[in-house]
């Protein structure tokens, strides 16, 4: 819900690092997320709306400040979870290749026992260098952990969830870039 705030750690050999990230706005297959730190130590020169982020169904990240994309690429990005192990979804038009992996149980501080599947995402198609599993709440259609292709894993180590959904603030909708088309 709005107003939930995910606690990440970037685990580097025993040197972790924290973040978080609080839920501005929910839809039908997207999270938009925003990163106070980000905005914090922004400088006045950098678009507002790169501290917002928008994943959609729990899979795939876009930031605020970026192309996002179209209907029919989020419905395939949807149809992901009734995918089984092995196969994959190819997305030509965001160079984009995501292999549907195993599920597992996890227990998350704040969000209990659930149930976790991961992805493994080619972001320039199939043979790309860059990559990243990332593995998916499905309960919540929220990524839960990152591993990257380079660079330490991410992990959510705790979720404060919000008892009440709250409204987006005047002072999110007017910074949320791309995003602002999800909300309208």
């Amino acid at each position: 819900m709005p107003g939930t705030t995910l606690n990440w750690i970037d685990v580097d050999g025993g040197f972790d690092s924290g973040f978080m990230n609080v839920v501005v706005a929910r839809g039908p297959d997207y999270t938009i997320f925003f990163d106070p730190e980000w905005a914090e130590y922004a400088l006045d020169d950098e678009d507002p709306a790169a501290a917002y982020g928008v994943e959609y169904s729990g899979i795939l990240y876009y930031g605020c400040d970026e192309a996002l994309p179209g209907n029919d690429d989020r419905e395939k990005i949807a149809s992901l979870k009734e995918m089984s192990a092995g196969e994959v979804l190819e997305l030509p038009d965001l160079g984009v290749s995501v292999k549907v992996g195993k599920e597992s149980q996890s227990n998350i501080n704040g969000l209990g026992d659930i149930t976790v599947r991961e992805y493994d995402i080619h972001w320039g198609g199939e043979e790309a260098a860059e990559s990243e599993l990332v593995s998916v709440a499905e309960e919540f259609d929220v990524t839960v952990k990152v591993v990257w292709s380079e660079g330490p894993p991410s992990v959510v180590a705790g979720v404060a969830l919000t008892s009440a959904p709250k409204p987006l603030s005047l002072r999110h909708a007017s910074a949320l870039g791309n995003c602002a088309a999800l909300v309208d």
